[in-house]
C-alpha cells in the first residue's frame, strides 16, 4: 500500500497529517506522537493520536485542547494511540506549538498512568 511516487512519507513528532482511514472511507487528522528516531527508521509505522473538533469532549489530562498559537483548532485525543502504517499518511498539515508538544506529552503520561 506504497502511495504514488512509491517512497513511504517521514512524518515527524509534532506533525499534523491527514491519515487515510479506510474503515470510515475518509481521511482524519492525526499528530504524530512518537520519537524521531523511530519515526526515521525503517519501522513501516508511527505512533499517533488523532485530533478532534468536537467542543464535548470532557475535560480530562488526557484530552488537550490546542490553543490559540497552533496553526489549527481542536483536541489532541492522548487516550488513542495508534500504531499507524506510514503508507496510510496523505499530506502534512502543519506542526504544533512546542508548548502544545509540552501538553501532549503530559496527556499522554496521564492517559498512561506514568
Amino acid at each position: 500500500m506504497t502511495p504514488p511516487g512509491g517512497a513511504l512519507p517521514t512524518p515527524m513528532r509534532g506533525q499534523v497529517w491527514y491519515v487515510e482511514v479506510p474503515e470510515q472511507d475518509d481521511n482524519k487528522r492525526y499528530l504524530v506522537v512518537s520519537n524521531n528516531h523511530r519515526n526515521q527508521s525503517a519501522m513501516d509505522s508511527v505512533l499517533a493520536i488523532p485530533i478532534g473538533g468536537s467542543p464535548n469532549l470532557p475535560d480530562i489530562a488526557e484530552i488537550v485542547k490546542l490553543s490559540q498559537s497552533d496553526p489549527m483548532g481542536g483536541s489532541a485525543r492522548c487516550n488513542l494511540v495508534a500504531s499507524i502504517p506510514k503508507a496510510r499518511f496523505r499530506s502534512q498539515i502543519a506542526a504544533l506549538t512546542p508548548q502544545t508538544m509540552e501538553r501532549v506529552a503530559a496527556g499522554l503520561r496521564a492517559a498512561m498512568n506514568l
